[in-house]
């Protein structure tokens, strides 16, 4: 056998390895997205799988839900003293944070930031943005982020 003859083994015995490997992978801690794709060539359907971790998913605005329990605590702060603090980037207001959400375990997981649009700010949009994005300034009584207004426009709204 030359070498040119052995040259599809080592490919299929490389490819036999990688696919061991992706698949040990995505068995650990992350989560799977699979999409569906046609070949152009041969009309033959191909899965590709993309492995997220799973603390980076997004977040799922529906299965959310805002906490009304003003006694609910976050970052050595109440919800009611979260709802209303103004939101900052650098010295720049951004909005306010509205609601708090939690997850089905009753724990926090996103704010509901609004966003003054419109003429004369009298429009809001209103941004289902996670907990890990804000920080509280205790010295200022207020949150920042460094969120640009296009990643906020990433986030889900709400309604």
């Amino acid at each position: 056998m030359t070498r040119i003859d052995r040259l599809p083994l080592m490919a299929l015995a490389l490819g036999t390895m990688l696919t061991a490997a992706t698949v040990a992978w995505a068995e650990s801690d992350s989560a799977t997205e699979t999409q569906t794709q046609t070949d152009m060539n041969t009309g033959t359907t191909l899965d590709t799988t993309t492995n997220v971790e799973a603390d980076t998913l997004p977040l799922d605005a529906a299965m959310l839900k805002e906490i009304e329990d003003d006694s609910v605590m976050y970052d050595g702060l109440t919800v009611g003293e979260i709802e209303g603090t103004d939101v900052y980037v650098g010295e720049d207001d951004i909005g306010e944070i509205e609601q708090v959400l939690g997850d089905e375990n009753g724990q926090v997981a996103a704010y509901i930031l609004s966003v003054e649009d419109g003429v004369f700010g009298l429009d809001a949009t209103k941004f289902v943005v996670p907990v890990e994005e804000f920080t509280f300034d205790a010295e200022n009584g207020r949150f920042s982020t460094q969120l640009t207004q296009a990643d906020i426009e990433t986030y889900q709204t709400w309604q």
